[in-house]
């Protein structure tokens, strides 16, 4: 039987041709089925069907916040979950395993040369999947509206709020491709973390700017805008969106207690000192949100109820030894505003004190030594380091001190104090 190369691939070209109309057919079914259900989505939380809003939530339907198929097809079937995850654990210790009979080889040869041996990788304990409300963005987001929607708050602040979560995300939608993220997504899944990394979703301005990023920023602010954000409001809103990745352990945890001061021992003092540099990180951030403290407290308010939207609105199962453990980002929930608001303000007074009281110093010292005080040391032969010192800080302790101190005055203190040096 002869062997007919053009017959054949006529008929391959027809199939292909049919597989193909096939799959643009069913492309235009999902395509219209996504469409539809975004618009029904829309509807239900009460949220504008606007291009920007329906563009939005059927880009958040495509992007997949969980990218393992067997993990996500069994996320509301605990006990086939539980054998996939224990699978899934020892598949990455059996990999750990083998890298460390490699690495145990190679010490045995660096060993002989006289180098350093290397650190093998310890066995994993557990394994656990981030993002568990759902597979897609949608199912995040679609949660945090879910949680505003049953909010008591006014129906204007609810809108708004809404408005905020919808789009508090919208990054993700840009970088779930990036390299950087496909090879963070792996990384995790070798640790025992199942997450699909958006490193870079929340940044919506340039590097040390205000200035909006093309792909992030200015299609968030283009979404607040077309929602009928206020220009002062979408300012505050693009603010929030920026830090919404920030560590929330920041903001918690400021309080430094009567019983860590009256306690002296090595561990007291090192947190009190932790907390220190915490409450000042603190107040430097806030500082720097807004030039007004009536839009420092917008920002930051804001902030905390979608961190705490966010924080509850974020699956996490942990699969520890038999047992699935399911739980919230609790890192992000019930922060608390007055206190880190108390933070802020108090040192930004004890600032404003500290600054008010060197003004007073610095309009004395013009007053006691117009001349200067370089000048004044020089005149009085002042000119070794240690009498310097000296002099200084007795200097400063007569005119913190002593508000009716003169010329007269400080130089008798001053000749007295060389004489003693003598």
């Amino acid at each position: 039987m002869r062997f007919n190369a053009e017959k054949m691939g006529g008929a391959m070209r027809e199939n292909s041709s049919v597989s193909g109309e096939k799959q643009e057919l069913e492309n235009k079914k999902e395509a219209e089925r996504i469409e539809a259900e975004s618009k029904n989505e829309l509807k239900r939380f009460g949220i504008e069907e606007i291009k920007e809003n329906l563009e939005l939530v059927q880009s958040y339907m495509k992007t997949l916040q969980i990218k393992d198929k067997e993990i996500a097809d069994n996320l509301n079937n605990p006990e086939e979950l539980k054998k996939v995850l224990k699978n899934r654990l020892a598949e990455l210790n059996k990999d750990i395993k083998t890298e460390n009979e490699k690495i145990a080889l190679e010490n045995e040869k660096n060993k002989k040369e006289g180098k350093k041996p290397n650190k093998t990788k310890d066995e994993l304990k557990t394994i656990s999947v981030a993002h568990s409300e759902g597979i897609t963005v949608w199912d995040h987001v679609k949660t945090g509206l879910n949680n505003i929607e049953e909010m008591d708050i006014p129906s204007d602040e609810k809108k708004k709020m809404k408005i905020l979560f919808l789009y508090h995300d919208l990054g993700k939608n840009i970088v779930t491709n990036y390299d950087a993220n496909k090879k963070g997504t792996e990384e995790e899944s070798k640790k025992g973390k199942i997450i699909k990394t958006m490193r870079g979703h929340a940044e919506v301005y340039k590097k040390d700017s205000t200035e909006e990023t093309y792909d992030v920023g200015k299609k968030v602010k283009e979404g607040f805008i077309a929602n009928g954000i206020d220009k002062d409001e979408v300012k505050i809103f693009m603010k929030v969106v920026n830090a919404h990745m920030k560590d929330a352990n920041d903001f918690k945890n400021l309080e430094i207690t009567k019983e860590e001061v009256e306690d002296k021992s090595k561990e007291s003092l090192k947190n009190i000192k932790d907390k220190q540099n915490k409450r000042e990180n603190i107040f430097k951030y806030i500082d720097k949100l807004a030039t007004s403290d009536e839009e420092r407290i917008k920002i930051v308010s804001s902030l905390f109820k979608i961190l705490d939207v966010d924080g509850n609105a974020t699956g996490h199962l942990e699969l520890i030894g038999d047992e699935l453990k399911q739980s919230k980002n609790e890192k992000k929930t019930s922060i608390n505003f007055d206190e880190v608001w108390s933070v802020y303000s108090g040192i930004k007074e004890e600032k404003r004190k500290e600054a008010e009281k060197k003004e007073a110093y610095d309009v004395k010292i013009k007053d006691i030594f117009p001349e200067g005080l370089n000048e004044y040391r020089s005149k009085m032969g002042i000119t070794e380091g240690k009498k310097i010192g000296m002099v200084n800080k007795l200097i400063d302790g007569i005119v913190n001190n002593n508000p009716n101190a003169n010329r007269e005055f400080v130089d008798i203190e001053v000749k007295k104090a060389l004489e003693g040096m003598k």
